[in-house]
């Protein structure tokens, strides 16, 4: 009996087309220059209204054994956050882009410990990262695989 498991390529053509489809559908526009205007005329309560300021890439998903962050699997994960001792942080994120992105997005991000905010008519992502495009970031694979819409899993965006 063969138990030989395939390891998915995030990025092979097909799945970086894939995931280009869903950031198309999910990630609406760039609110990095209104975000930080918008902070100063709240008197601070956008920073309290954060969610996952802190505690980077926290995990509701307990036991898991891909950190959800570096992707690695067979890791070694905290049981509370889901995280690779590597990835676990316990200070202010730095958030270095702001999206707008749709509630199911906001919701996936939320759950998996990024930075989010909403005032109930918008739903903005704190990106952490930059200078790649957001399909590239670990998360989006994340969240893909986790739809089971990669390349050759059963709800497979890729052509048929």
């Amino acid at each position: 009996m063969n138990t030989t498991t395939q390891k998915t390529d995030y990025n092979s053509n097909i799945n970086q087309n894939i995931k280009g489809r869903f950031i198309g559908q999910h990630v609406n526009l760039c609110l990095s220059s209104l975000i930080p205007e918008l902070s100063t005329y709240q008197n601070g309560e956008f920073w309290e209204e954060l969610e996952n300021g802190y505690s980077r890439f926290e995990s509701s998903e307990k036991g898991l054994t891909k950190c959800p962050n570096c992707m690695e699997e067979n890791l070694e994960v905290d049981c509370e956050t889901g995280l690779c001792e590597d990835c676990f942080e316990s200070e202010p994120q730095d958030i270095l882009e702001w999206w707008s992105v749709s509630s199911y997005m906001y919701d996936k991000l939320k759950e998996m410990g990024y930075p989010v905010w909403n005032n109930g008519m918008i739903y903005v992502w704190g990106r952490c990262t930059s200078g790649q495009a957001i399909l590239l970031d670990a998360v989006i694979s994340y969240i893909c695989e986790g739809m089971e819409i990669l390349d050759g899993q059963i709800n497979s965006w890729g052509i048929k």
